[in-house]
């Protein structure tokens, strides 16, 4: 029996069983720590997967990487808001395709969630909760798209811990083939290899029809994280829903690694690729979205090649998943089909028109009529010509262009081995079954599949059963784009919880750097502008669930989308904004809103129109750019572009050249003539023959090194030249063929760079086709950089641009990215990046003190900056900065002291390799003189030539062996004074003093990490507040304490002020004039510090003391009753109360603590119950000394013993955990007995966890979590049953036999699990008494019941006994079907063995199972053949 879903069990689990640093605020993605995986030897990998596919094994898609990761102990933990936390890791391998994960212990609270998504946030998984644990502890993700891939798990501050400790990623699997392969490049403009054969036909293709539901049953396989099969749901007698899957033996899932199971579903193609066609034979776009994880092993043999699981939750039922029907008979099928994934593609179906061949083990296709299998098509369903199930694909050779066989596993053998106890566990001898359609219930119409599902001649919305089903209604307003509601310009209300999902077209082709989801429960809106202009349709932080957004032209039934966005840039919570939509006034456009993943929800859409009129129509692009209901060749803005039969047009001829400039240029190629033009010689990188070109002007507006590009990944094969002079007396400068590099192009583009141009020089640019058929639209980028070789002046650090105090107008556009070292240790609370297109600056020092260097909020890309000292080759860096404090779009800050006269070098570079730009360097000098020397950030801040400790600055520093500075410790004090005190935690070292939070109501406190000490001595009475709220520069704790060093008392403490930002504090308290404090200032992560002030104000009068409440209100250092204020409060009128902890005795009764009967209450003070006991069973096993092996059962059951107080008493739950000696025995299996069973109306109890080790098992149980279900013990009662093994290594050769002790033990797992009984919420200690395993080694003979010669005493036996008696049935061993050993073999015998099975009957005499022996009663039987004993 599966263990119910575990959907409130983790906050249980940290009551009864149960290093990293944290940021002061959510950080940038690119700031999450990564894991850097190695490169995959790609060429390597390809080989093995030849010798792999020979070999019949399972296609391989991944490469498992081992790692030991926690959040304790990698990534980093960052605080979202004052009651969440959040902890990230990246997992980064170079030439990865996809990644994922799996993790060898996963548990998170009730309300936290895993989520996982590419580091471009292109595609993400849905979130993983409480309801994906699995009763093994593991969990497998799916594969994520992109070889950067984040892992973020959220979860309240205070449940930190448990993260910490139930989260362990045990392997990071980077994929190189397979799943998402052809991930965000549209199946028009693909040209990549798909990994099956155009043979194949797509499930959605007419040649299906008939089988929706089979096809509904087969999903794709990941097994291990690294390989791939075919595997489908299977229905059982039962018809329950039970979630079975089978798929092939060698497909290499077990009872070891079953938990790795993820199973896509309904991985399809949108459209049918006509078989034989070159789309057939190329990418598809189905979608990775649906997905199980998790499974428990059922059953499998290598003989018939299958295998059973139970995924451990059944598929989300709005994912459509059927069971599929079978056949076990042997009868022979007259036709066949599979339904397959070949190569890990879109999913497929395969026709054989003939009768297949059957054989012992296998059913053979001799020769598909229709499309074939391939690598990954293994695990597949053969459905005979009743659409049931008859073998799972195991082997053979056949693939698109072949006529060879293919072999599966036969379904009614495997019956025989195994698989028919699970799928007909009740014994109904029943042989074939029909599919189970989505949905459940055998013939129940469905109402939107096409089929008639209950055979009454009436399909769908047809038939009177579907009358009242949410799809035959008629569409709601909203509900579909009939009905599209009326919305204007400006906020409008929307809610979808109520949509139904429609049908209509989408594609996310039009949304650039996002993906649409499954756009589920979609709401339609109406929106006719009242202006011309642009528009921008947004719910971007707006709404409450993942949104997706179109926007369509046209009717109803024949829209055309034109925009949509899936992510909105700088949205949260993935909602959505389409900008610069070109609408004109009184056209209808359709708003059409979804959901990402099935999630509904409400909000506003917002629409805004800008002015400007509409933009100008592209004639190839499908949209209706300048909104005016006509799209490309329709619109007569295109009667002259050569896609829609123009001459030619602008640009067809070097005399009609189409004026371009910096930046990117967008052209189209398409129906150009070939000029007369000769074609360039001399080109480099395989130049061809300029095909259809086109012809293009430029006129530069900036003196520099001009860069030509023709980068497009959407684009063809281009060829570049540049010409100097005029149409007709032409001079080449350049030209290219295949010489761009960038990443994201075509593959085959082009690049020229032109040194030396001046402002004002024309430049005609020629482009066109590598072969004849290349043409089409792209793009053309101009960039220009400095005016030097090799790159530009600036390139290098031997060639720097001269900038000065002030603004520096810089452009790295045409800038390469320099070798020389950087680090990023100097980026105190930041990070570099991959310093590209780097361009370098000198400065000359006017005046020494702190100089910023800043392109803070003035550059357009993401830099980084560093500053050295030195000359090139021998530079030393002394600051740098990735993502300046305050600075918008992650641009840089840093201040470094300077000194006049000396010079430096400033690297200006970008983030991430293939960015760029343009912008302003800010140079300012402040006064005063130089910095102050920080000793341990590597970087010379007051500017005297010396870092750190070379400084005598620094002398005193605890970095540089000082004592530890003033105010590192409270022995050493810095002093306060009221007003603005200045703070530098820097170089602070964590002190050991004891702290808490119970007096930061509202607040808790972090690491106290890098904490300083001041010491305050108060002017007057009266309240103070001690603040760094908006003053400090990091994530800070304060507390105040009274007292001496060494025996410090607490008075106060806040981690984060109320209403102050950056988790800064804020704190008041009472204080007396005259009297010392110490202030305590840590930050609230270790490894976090900083600067900023300290500021105290002091109110009025003291706060009157509160007599009640264990503060010191008035700072008189006295509490509650012990001021002389509180004298007459009554609450203090009679002696104190008890305090039952503190060892004193406060009520002056003469008794302390528990020892005090004011104390009985207290959980502290309350004595565990005696009487309970903790049996393990003494068992006789026997064994084959010539194998070693051998098996047996152990019963654990528990007693209370009748004089124990209140017995007997309602108990809630146990732990325990049992030991055995592993060189002889091993447990197997827990078996849950009856009183466990039946708990909570027969569904078992709400939580048993039981894991197995090498030496032993632990098992922890609670009945109920709403404490409803309870079990007494008032006499020995067995709670469940232990499966052994026994370890051949130890018992082969042994003829003597042995025992082996069944230990209580309190040391097994981690933490380790105690020996308790649960009793109203309290642990109470049980008695143990161990069994004993008497191992006997079998020396032939028989057991007596054992008729049929199985092993095993059942049933069959008894009928096996009548059928000996009365229809002529063999009874080969008479002795053992003597059942009451009285010398004969009669009826009596019958009766004996089915009393003895059945009511309760007496034991069967010597020799009794699982032990073997002779008869020890001599008679006229003999034994002729039994097997059973060896």
């Amino acid at each position: 029996m599966l263990v119910r879903s575990l959907t409130t069990i983790a906050l249980v689990l940290s009551h009864l069983f149960l290093g990293s640093t944290l940021a002061n605020a959510d950080i940038s993605l690119k700031e999450v720590p990564v894991v850097e995986i190695p490169a995959l030897d790609i060429e390597s990998l390809t080989l093995e997967d030849i010798d792999r596919d020979r070999a019949g094994m399972a296609p391989r898609y991944a490469v498992p990487q081992s790692v030991d990761i926690r959040p304790s102990t990698h990534g980093q933990w960052s605080k979202l808001d004052d009651q969440t936390a959040v902890w990230r890791l990246r997992a980064h391998c170079k030439n990865a395709i996809s990644m994922n994960f799996g993790f060898s212990r996963w548990l998170v609270p009730v309300e936290g969630q895993m989520k996982l998504y590419n580091i471009d946030r292109t595609h993400r998984i849905r979130p993983f909760t409480v309801d994906d644990i699995q009763d093994s502890g593991v969990l497998w993700t799916p594969a994520v798209a992109g070889n950067d891939v984040v892992i973020e798990i959220t979860c309240a501050l205070e449940d930190r811990w448990m993260i910490n400790q139930e989260v362990e990623l045990a392997s990071i699997n980077p994929g190189y083939r397979g799943f998402h392969q052809n991930f965000g490049v549209p199946a028009s403009t693909n040209t990549g290899p798909s990994m099956s054969g155009s043979c194949n036909v797509d499930v959605v293709c007419p040649q299906s029809a008939g089988w929706e539901n089979e096809i509904d049953c087969v999903g794709v396989i990941s097994s291990g994280g690294s390989l791939f099969c075919t595997g489908f749901m299977v229905n059982n007698t039962a018809q329950d829903g039970t979630p079975f899957f089978m798929t092939a033996d060698h497909c290499g899932v077990t009872g070891g690694n079953a938990g790795s199971l993820v199973v896509y579903w309904n991985y399809e193609n949108s459209t049918c690729r006509p078989p034989g066609s070159a789309s057939s034979g190329g990418p598809g776009n189905g979608t990775l979205n649906q997905f199980s994880s998790g499974a428990i092993f059922r059953s499998g043999s290598s003989t018939s090649d299958y295998t059973l699981v139970e995924l451990t939750s059944p598929p989300n039922p709005t994912y459509g998943v059927s069971f599929c029907g079978w056949n076990a008979s042997t009868s022979q099928p007259t036709s066949a089909a599979g339904i397959h994934h070949p190569g890990v593609d879109e999913k497929r179906i395969s026709f054989e028109n003939q009768a297949p061949s059957l054989s012992t083990n296998f059913v053979t296709v001799n020769d598909w009529d229709l499309g074939t299998t391939e690598p990954g098509s293994s695990g597949s369903p053969l459905f005979d010509q009743n659409h049931r199930v008859i073998g799972q694909l195991c082997c053979g050779a056949a693939a698109c262009g072949n006529n060879f066989s293919d072999d599966y596993g036969r379904f009614s053998r495997s019956w025989g081995l195994g698989l028919g106890a699970w799928l007909d566990s009740a014994g109904t001898g029943q042989l074939t079954i029909d599919t189970l359609p989505a949905g459940g219930g055998g013939n129940v119409e469905l109402c939107s599949n096409g089929v008639d599902d209950d055979g009454d001649g009436m399909i769908d919305c047809n038939d009177p059963d579907c009358f009242t089903s949410p799809a035959c209604l008629p569409a709601g307003a909203g509900d579909e784009c009939s009905t599209a509601i009326a919305v204007v310009e400006g906020a409008n209300a929307v809610d979808n919880t109520t949509m139904t999902t429609g049908t209509d077209p989408i594609s996310d082709a039009q949304c650039p750097g996002t993906a649409i989801g499954i756009f589920g429960q979609d709401a339609w809106y109406s929106f006719t502008p009242t202006s011309s202009g642009s528009m921008d349709v947004s719910t971007c932080d707006t709404i409450n669930f993942d949104s997706d957004l179109a926007v369509y032209v046209g009717a109803c039934g024949t829209l055309d989308q034109i925009a949509c966005n899936g992510d909105g840039t700088g949205c949260g919570g993935f909602t959505s904004l389409i900008s610069g939509v070109p609408v004109t006034a009184g056209v209808e456009y359709l708003i059409r809103m979804g959901t990402w993943d099935g999630t509904p929800g409400s909000g506003t859409l917002t629409i805004t129109v800008g002015g400007g009129g509409p933009a100008t129509e592209n004639c190839t692009n499908g949209t209706d750019d300048d909104g005016d209901g006509m799209i490309d060749c329709a619109d007569s803005d295109c009667i002259n572009n050569p896609a829609c039969g123009g001459g030619g047009g602008s640009g067809d001829e070097c005399i009609d050249a189409i004026l371009v400039t910096e930046g990117a240029n967008a052209f189209d190629t398409t129906g150009m003539t070939d000029s007369a033009e000769p074609d360039p010689t001399g080109c480099t990188n395989t130049y061809g023959e300029n095909a259809n070109d086109g012809w293009f002007l430029y006129i530069a507006n900036f003196s520099g090194n001009v860069t030509f590009e023709t980068c497009d990944i959407n684009s063809f094969d281009t060829d570049l030249s540049a010409y100097s002079g005029s149409c007709g007396n032409l001079n080449l400068i350049a030209c290219d063929g295949d010489g761009g590099a960038a990443a994201g192009c075509q593959g085959f583009d082009s690049m020229l760079t032109i040194p030396g141009v001046q402002a004002g020089d024309s430049i005609i640019l020629r482009i066109g086709g590598w072969g004849t058929a290349d043409q089409g639209p792209g793009t053309l980028t101009i960039t220009v950089g400095g005016g030097g070789g090799g790159g530009g002046a600036g390139d290098e650090c031997a060639d720097p641009l001269t900038v000065v105090e002030g603004a520096n107008p810089i452009n790295t556009t045409a800038m390469t990215t320099s070798a020389d070292p950087y680090s990023d240790a100097q980026c105190v609370g930041t990070f570099l990046g991959d310093m590209a297109s780097d361009g370098w600056y000198q400065f000359t020092a006017t005046t020494t003190g702190l100089t910023t260097v800043s392109t803070c909020d003035a550059i357009d890309f993401d830099s980084d900056v560093v500053v050295y000292e030195g000359t090139c080759g021998a530079l030393t860096q002394i600051a740098c900065n990735g993502d300046g404090p305050a600075c918008t779009a992650y641009t840089s800050s840093l201040d470094v002291g300077m000194t006049a006269g000396n010079t430096y070098l400033i690297r200006v570079g970008s983030w991430l390799i293939g960015t760029s730009g343009t912008g302003i360097l800010t140079i300012s000098v402040g006064g005063g003189g130089p910095g102050t020397e920080n000793c341990t950030n590597g970087t010379d801040d007051n500017g005297d030539g010396l870092i750190d400790c070379a400084d005598p600055d620094c002398t005193a520093n605890p970095a540089c062996g000082g004592s530890g500075g003033i105010g590192d410790e409270c022995t050493d004090p810095l002093v306060a004074v009221v007003g603005a005190n200045a703070v530098d935690t820097t170089a602070m070292t964590a002190s050991a003093d004891p702290y808490n939070d119970a007096q930061c109501v509202g607040s808790a406190l972090g690491d106290m990490g890098s904490d300083a000490w001041y010491q305050f001595t108060a002017p007057t009475s009266g309240t103070a507040t001690i603040s760094t709220c908006d003053l400090i520069d990091f994530d800070s704790d304060v507390v105040v304490y009274q007292g001496a060093c060494g025996a410090l008392t607490q008075i106060a403490c806040n981690g984060d002020g109320i209403g102050c930002g950056g988790f800064t504090s804020s704190l008041d308290v009472s204080m007396t004039a005259g009297s010392s404090y110490w202030i305590r200032l840590g930050s609230w992560a270790n490894g976090d510090s900083g600067t900023g002030v300290l500021e105290i104000t002091l109110g009025g009068a003291p706060t009157a003391e509160n007599c009640t409440n264990g503060v010191d209100d008035d700072g008189d250092g006295l509490i509650d009753c012990e001021d002389a204020d509180c004298d007459l409060d009554p609450a203090c009128a009679g002696p104190p109360p008890e305090n039952c902890t503190n060892g004193t005795d406060d009520d002056g009764d003469g008794l302390i603590d528990c020892d005090d009967p004011d104390c009985s209450a207290i959980p502290t003070c309350q004595v565990p119950l005696d009487g309970f006991t903790f049996i393990a069973s003494d068992v006789l096993a026997s064994y084959s000394p010539a194998t070693g092996n051998g098996s047996f059962s152990a019963i654990v059951s528990i007693e209370e013993d009748a004089t124990a107080p209140g017995f007997p008493n309602q108990t809630q739950g146990f732990s325990f955990g049992l030991a055995n000696n592993p060189s002889l025995i091993s447990a197997t299996t827990w078996n849950a007995a009856a009183s466990l069973d039946g708990l909570n109306g027969n569904s078992g109890p709400d939580f048993i966890d039981i894991n197995f080790y090498v030496d032993g098992l632990t098992v922890g149980c609670v009945y109920s979590f709403a404490n409803t279900a309870f079990l007494l013990f008032s006499s020995s009662t067995s709670v469940g049953s232990v499966d052994y093994d026994t370890v051949p290594s130890g018992l082969i050769g042994n003829s003597a036999g042995t025992t082996t002790p069944l230990s209580w033990s309190s040391s097994l797992g981690s933490p380790s699990v105690v020996n308790i009984i649960v009793v109203d919420g309290q642990a109470n200690p049980a008695a143990l008494t161990n069994g004993t395993v008497t191992l006997q080694p079998s020396t032939g003979g028989f057991m007596r019941g054992d008729t049929n010669g199985d092993g095993a005493i059942n049933i069959a036996d008894a009928v096996s006994l009548l059928a000996g008696l009365f229809t002529g049935g063999a009874l080969n061993c008479e002795d053992a079907a003597d059942c009451n050993d009285d010398g004969l073999v009669n009826i009596a015998d019958a009766v004996y063995e089915l009393s003895n099975l059945f009511s309760g009957g007496p034991n069967m005499p010597a020799p009794t199972a699982p032990v073997c022996g002779a008869d020890p009663t001599t008679d006229a039987l003999d034994c002729a053949t039994y097997d059973a004993c060896p």
